[in-house]
């Protein structure tokens, strides 16, 4: 600053003149600042609108067990306060403003928020197909038998693969069996006829 002043004195421009020269430099790179900070704000607030990115923040007034709470799109409409991270729209304000990519939210939700537990009972078929195949291929099927009289083997088999695989349902009715065991005993009891 000390040597712009001196090329200025040598100059012998006026003081208003001097002054105007003196800071223009800085006054340029203070406005490429403030265009670049609006793009950025622009392109930001564009950015959550369209969903590539998300917003989260906390609605007021803030209690100690309030959860952030993620901001719809039309939030972007209001009052931004960049320097405090609020948002200020339609009677509501929304402080603590964070913004994350989607992918990240993803992660963190799968790892963080409690999975909703599927409805109705845990599907047993393909581990009782399993479990059947196992004694397909032990020989405990014998295809000269009714498939019915082998129900409560089959039962007893699953129970037990059901405790080494540590699965939650353990007991299994006469159709579910029914349903997987057909296919296997018909194909036994046609390879017994060749």
């Amino acid at each position: 600053m000390k040597h712009a002043a001196d090329s200025i004195q040598e100059s012998g421009k006026s003081g208003i003149e001097a002054m105007t020269e003196l800071f223009a430099g800085p006054s340029r790179i203070l406005g490429l600042r403030s265009e670049i900070s609006s793009r950025m704000k622009s392109n930001l607030v564009k950015g959550c609108e369209s969903g590539a990115l998300r917003a989260f923040a906390f609605e007021t007034p803030r209690k100690l067990e309030h959860t952030p709470v993620e901001l719809p799109p039309s939030v972007w409409s209001g009052h931004i306060d960049w320097a405090r991270s609020q948002i200020k729209t339609g009677g509501l304000c929304f402080v603590e403003v964070r913004l994350i990519s989607p992918k990240i939210a993803a992660e963190i939700e799968a790892k963080y928020l409690p999975q909703e537990a599927k409805s109705g009972r845990p599907a047993i078929e393909h581990h009782l197909r399993a479990c059947v195949q196992e004694m397909a291929n032990a020989d405990l099927i014998d295809p000269t038998q009714s498939m019915r009289s082998h129900y409560d083997a089959v039962r007893v088999r699953y129970a037990a693969y059901a405790n080494t695989h540590k699965l939650t349902k353990t007991n299994v009715g006469d159709e579910a069996i029914r349903k997987v065991f057909s296919p296997i005993y018909k194909d036994l009891k046609e390879n017994q006829k060749l």
